[in-house]
């Protein structure tokens, strides 16, 4: 196995990719990509769906087109086609789900050090400790099963089982698939 290469450059690329966690994190939270849709919308526009602060929501928007999730023409703001395709709601391949439940797990690794030093957990269990974080757990399980639960269905034989048992599969996406 080839190791990395790692040099100042890559360290430091490393260090701060958090900045692109977080603008993404943030665009999913406020749900950006499901307010802008297949639109081609301002600042203005998109902020009378979200009301939020104009200042922070232009830094936000721009940052998300650095990013090229979104798609910066003069004052308008649209969607690139991977952001419509899995960080839009209306997609049927929406990923945002896991990408909430990422977000949330965010604070334990954040405190990671504490962690190590004081020996113990620095976070509740973060997939049941309240409703948002319930959701994004199981969606997100929901998202990953989605996109391999029907094709796999399809490919396994199991006309001579009797009993399947659904074990750790989020909400049931794969039994469902192979019910089906």
């Amino acid at each position: 196995m080839e190791s990395f290469n790692w040099n100042p450059g890559s360290l430091l690329e490393m260090s701060g990719y958090y900045w692109k966690t977080c603008t993404l994190h943030t665009g999913v939270k406020l749900d950006i990509f499901t307010a802008i849709g297949s639109e081609a919308l301002s600042c203005n526009e998109i902020n009378k769906k979200l009301k939020v602060d104009k200042r922070g929501l232009t830094m936000l928007l721009n940052s998300l087109s650095a990013l090229e999730l979104l798609v910066k023409d003069g004052k308008k703001y649209s969607n690139s086609l991977p952001a419509l395709t899995f960080l839009s709601k209306e997609s049927p391949q929406y990923l945002g789900f896991m990408i909430m439940h990422h977000h949330h797990l965010m604070e334990s690794w954040h405190k990671m050090d504490k962690a190590i030093i004081e020996g113990k957990q620095t976070r509740r269990r973060s997939s049941f400790s309240d409703e948002e974080r319930r959701e994004s757990f199981l969606m997100g399980m929901f998202n990953i099963g989605m996109a391999a639960a029907p094709g796999l269905s399809k490919e396994l034989d199991l006309s001579g089982c009797k009993r399947l048992l659904d074990f750790g599969g989020g909400p049931g996406t794969f039994a469902i698939h192979f019910c089906l």
